[in-house]
């Protein structure tokens, strides 16, 4: 990237930046997405790529992760972030 686009980039984002403190002080969160989950006789690698698709978090188990779910399981939660 050349210095004349590096600079116009960097006074946009100032220029952003400025007016979302003018037009109303700190931007809040995104709300935490809602989960609806029913699933029965399912794998737990399926479960958390169900998880994936209504939420767009990416969950990527390793290859130790296995296993199913045997139970009929139907839950409605707000999914957060885990910390860092």
């Amino acid at each position: 990237m050349k210095d004349e686009e590096k600079t116009i980039y960097l006074l946009v984002l100032v220029l952003v930046l400025l007016l979302g403190v003018a037009a109303g002080g700190a931007v809040e969160p995104p709300e935490q997405p809602l989960v609806n989950l029913f699933l029965f006789d399912t794998g737990i690698k399926d479960a958390l790529n169900e998880i994936t698709l209504q939420t767009g978090i990416n969950i990527i188990p390793d290859s130790t992760v296995s296993g199913g779910l045997s139970r009929p399981i139907c839950r409605t939660f707000r999914w957060s972030k885990p910390c860092a």
